[in-house]
């Protein structure tokens, strides 16, 4: 499963020279004519050209576009609507990740690895845990949309414990208290294992399934760290089928991601209305950024901009700030995708990153803002 920490990885790679990025379309149409062949293909030719004849940068890049090839031609899954590719022969680098969602097919050579289009995977469709719990039993699952596996079932858990009626020489207060003793150390248990599957996993959100009774034992027993992260509640399943799973819980996941995202808008417009801690627009987020104070990055998926980043002193411009030059330093500075870097500075320092959706009142506040740490 493609999770945050993979993306830190990605953002955490020294700069390199060549740094291939390739995203890969794998739909059954692009499949069935290997029209990614084609793509990939024409711009490596286009690449080729910018590489002096004989040069150390131009056999990496060889080594890079063997790579590729070696992956499309022999490595190449079965399942999943899209791949992304990451290869630097320079740092001996290499990574894969396949996703049930479709990239658009493209070849982006830079100093790091282009990271953007798989960010917004991971934020559109975060991991979230769903517990299905009963007084003797609880089975857990992994939901991530964007997987090409969506539901994953990660532990089952079971306790005994007694039936509902006493036996031989049990007085029935006696039994009733046994048995809800048991209950309770089941429903302690599954609070446990829960602790260590959301992180283990990498989660931003828990459903909890089952009867209300046991379902308010199990938050009474959840740290308040989870408890915080509880976003809804339902009764059991009618099945044991991971598809009616799925067709519950997707329209939970969709209404709180899209709630998050408005509530982190509305708190920007309060607190630029009342000069607070909040920048928005394109310079304004990259200067917050630059100075390590961004604490919530929102950026549309949308937002396409080229800039400038300066080797020398880090710093980040966009094309009507400087042409080639950095402002601050005065070395030359190198173009990049402004969108790809700003998440990259965003997550040096610590910041929490949403992508999100094209939304009229991001399209307002200049398709980028930020709430600052200070």
């Amino acid at each position: 499963m493609l999770t945050n920490a993979d993306l830190e990885s990605l953002l955490s790679q020294p700069e390199s020279f060549p740094f291939l990025s390739v995203y890969l379309d794998l739909g059954p149409q692009a499949r069935a004519s290997r029209s990614y062949e084609t793509v990939v293909r024409k711009r490596f030719s286009e690449l080729e050209e910018l590489f002096e004849k004989g040069s150390k940068e131009e056999a990496l890049f060889w080594q890079a576009v063997k790579r590729v090839w070696d992956f499309i031609n022999n490595e190449l899954p079965q399942t999943g609507h899209g791949a992304a590719l990451f290869v630097a022969p320079g740092l001996d680098f290499w990574r894969s990740y396949t996703v049930a969602y479709r990239f658009e097919t493209e070849v982006v050579l830079d100093r790091l690895p282009y990271v953007r289009p798989l960010a917004h995977v991971v934020e559109e469709h975060e991991h979230h845990l769903v517990v299905e719990t009963r007084s003797d039993t609880a089975s857990v699952f992994v939901v991530h949309l964007r997987a090409p596996t969506p539901v994953s079932r990660v532990a089952e858990l079971e306790t005994e414990v007694p039936g509902k009626t006493a036996q031989g020489g049990w007085s029935q207060r006696r039994f009733q208290w046994h048995r809800r003793d048991h209950i309770m150390r089941h429903i302690k248990r599954v609070a446990e294992a829960l602790e260590g599957l959301y992180d283990q996993y990498n989660c931003s959100g828990i459903i909890l399934l089952g009867q209300d009774q046991t379902i308010a034992e199990l938050r009474k027993h959840l740290s308040r760290r989870l408890r915080d992260k509880v976003i809804a509640v339902g009764p059991e399943r009618p099945t044991d089928s991971q598809e009616a799973l799925l067709e519950r819980v997707l329209p939970l996941l969709k209404f709180e991601e899209r709630l998050e995202e408005m509530n982190t808008l509305q708190r920007i417009v309060t607190e630029l209305e009342r000069g607070g801690l909040a920048s928005a627009g394109l310079e304004e987020v990259i200067a917050a950024g630059m100075q390590q104070r961004i604490d919530i990055l929102v950026i549309g998926s949308d937002v396409e901009a080229d800039g400038y980043e300066c080797p020398s002193c880090g710093a980040l411009m966009t094309a009507t700030q400087t042409e080639g030059q950095c402002i601050y330093c005065g070395a030359d500075a190198v173009k990049v995708k402004l969108s790809n870097a700003l998440l990259r500075l965003a997550q040096t320092q610590g910041a929490e990153v949403e992508i999100v959706p094209p939304n009229p009142l991001l399209e307002r506040l200049g398709g980028v803002a930020a709430l600052l740490r200070y």
